[in-house]
């Protein structure tokens, strides 16, 4: 029996290390049958040097993840913060409906391209590299301008059926985080460019200058316009700034190359 009203954060919380304590028995499981577990922890077996350069690597993209992460998440306390809580259900359906734009190009263009642009930039193929990321570059924008257009009548029709006037009042709010997909999905061509060249800390810095800019522009719009659109203005500022500075890295390192 479910109750009526709605779950507290202590039972999601449960169900969620409950969920996570059962995939990690599964996997668990499934690795015990199919590995043996003796040899994989041989020394003879591992490659130190191989896995601390691992650690390493996947150091630095998490770094580089976290302030994307941790902007996702000051947006909703600037918004409860300095607006009203109820606001923060109407920017979650907007930001997820923009988010599914990212999710899209992400799943149809990036996982494609990236792999070839990382490997012919290792054989040191710049010819092909260069033609790659062009034309990753150009399926990033067409795939973002089809789903724009797509999302942009779409969005009346879920308004209608959610049928609040408070969704209708800041639908404005979903174009301005539609925008900010945009520039999100167009950041991976520069993005990518420089982890294939190892320039992984060009990248940490662009996030954490844009995590700044967001602050900033956040604090700066709140004085002229509600929470909700003060937040989604710097949530675009975030894009539009990690965009421009991976570029400019890129270039930088390029000597003027193209984006």
């Amino acid at each position: 029996h479910v109750s009526s009203q709605f779950v507290g954060m202590n039972e999601i919380l449960i169900f969620w290390i409950g969920g996570l304590v059962v995939g990690f028995a599964v996997g668990a499981y499934f690795i015990s049958v199919e590995v043996d577990l003796s040899t994989c922890f041989s020394t003879s077996a591992v490659s130190l040097s191989w896995v601390v350069k691992g650690v390493k690597v996947s150091t630095l993209m998490f770094l580089s993840s976290q302030a994307i992460l941790l902007m996702y998440f000051l947006d909703k306390v600037f918004i409860s913060t300095l607006g009203d809580v109820d606001m923060i259900a109407i920017y979650g359906v907007f930001l997820g409906f923009s988010g599914a734009i990212y999710s899209f190009v992400e799943a149809s263009v990036v996982v494609f391209f990236f792999p070839k642009m990382v490997k012919a930039y290792a054989d040191g193929d710049l010819v092909v590299f260069d033609n790659i990321r062009e034309r990753f570059f150009l399926q990033v924008l067409f795939v973002n301008i089809i789903l724009m257009f797509v999302l942009y009548f779409m969005v009346e029709v879920a308004l209608s059926w959610i049928d609040k006037d408070s969704y209708y009042e800041y639908v404005n709010v979903f174009y301005i985080l539609m925008c900010s997909s945009l520039f999100k999905s167009l950041s991976t061509v520069p993005h990518y460019s420089l982890y294939s060249a190892k320039k992984d800390m060009e990248n940490i810095l662009s996030n954490i200058i844009s995590l700044v800019l967001f602050m900033l522009a956040v604090f700066f719009l709140q004085f002229q316009y509600e929470a909700i659109y003060a937040v989604a203005c710097g949530v675009l500022i975030f894009f539009i700034a990690q965009f421009f500075l991976k570029c400019f890295f890129w270039c930088n390192f390029r000597g003027g190359a193209d984006v």
